[in-house]
């Protein structure tokens, strides 16, 4: 990747984080919910308020999916990419403005409300440079890159799973939440493994199939939010596991074996911690 490339990148992340801060300055002046709305989806309740800070969330993070989409094709590697894979850039962006925007406006008027502009910034940079970072296999810094995505990924799942399920929703709408988290989540994850792009979509689809299946199950289980987080990620941990090896051909039955019995005594981990906490 060329020093002009690299430029170009940085241009284009500092272009983004300072539209989306200035969103979250905006969203602040306006905390209080203006109205709701109410929906009924197959019996289940469900309450959406509305106000002008969301319209300004909603929109934050539509510019934070677009400003990824541009941030990505100012690669040379890029240029010419389908939809389908640079979209694979999108998410963990997305996630780091869904988050702040939820977080920072609470904090208005207070002294950490500059420090949450703070950390917005620094989070959503290096999510953007570690992306376009990540891009070239032969840049100096890829496999750190990769590395931290990896991590920003795994406690990005973490903490919505915890979320969700603190919010004690009805399975009806958790489980599909759930399902559409760890798919796009899992695209983060699995995009450097597959040689093209259709194979991580149907792998990341699936892993995200399986934790919204298991969603359901959990949601019959009293371990509370964070025992359920704690094995929604294991399952999310292994599923990606196995993905990826798989993507690279280099899937056997002994790693197999060891994925199964590495989850197995953290499963039973997990619920004895649970129950000790509960």
């Amino acid at each position: 990747m060329t020093n002009v490339s690299m430029t170009q990148g940085i241009l284009q992340a500092g272009r983004l984080v300072a539209l989306v801060l200035l969103g979250l300055a905006l969203a602040s002046l306006n905390t209080r919910p203006a109205g709701q709305l109410d929906f009924l989806i197959f019996g289940s309740p469900l309450t959406v308020n509305l106000s002008g800070a969301t319209l300004i969330v909603a929109l934050l993070v539509a510019l934070t999916c677009a400003g990824a989409e541009v941030m990505a094709r100012a690669h040379p590697w890029l240029h010419d990419a389908p939809l389908a894979y640079t979209a694979i850039f999108w998410p963990l962006p997305a996630f780091v403005t869904l988050t702040a925007a939820m977080l920072v406006p609470t904090l208005y008027g207070r002294p950490v409300w500059l420090l949450g502009l703070a950390l917005t910034f620094v989070a959503l940079a290096v999510v953007l440079l570690g992306q376009y970072q990540a891009i070239d296999p032969d840049t100096r810094y890829y496999d750190r890159a990769r590395l931290l995505l990896t991590l920003i990924a795994y406690g990005a799942a973490f903490f919505l799973y915890a979320a969700v399920s603190a919010a004690h929703m009805r399975s009806l709408v958790s489980a599909p939440a759930l399902l559409v988290v760890s798919a796009v989540l899992g695209l983060t994850l699995l995009r450097g493994a597959a040689d093209e792009w259709r194979h991580a979509w149907v792998y990341a689809l699936a892993c995200g199939l399986v934790v919204g299946e298991l969603t359901w199950v959990l949601n019959y289980w009293a371990i509370g939010a964070l025992g359920t987080a704690a094995l929604l990620l294991l399952a999310f941990y292994i599923l990606t596991g196995l993905a990826q090896q798989a993507l690279q051909g280099s899937l056997t039955r002994r790693l197999t074996l060891e994925f199964l019995v590495f989850g197995g005594v953290l499963f039973i981990i997990i619920l004895r911690l649970s129950q000790w906490l509960g």
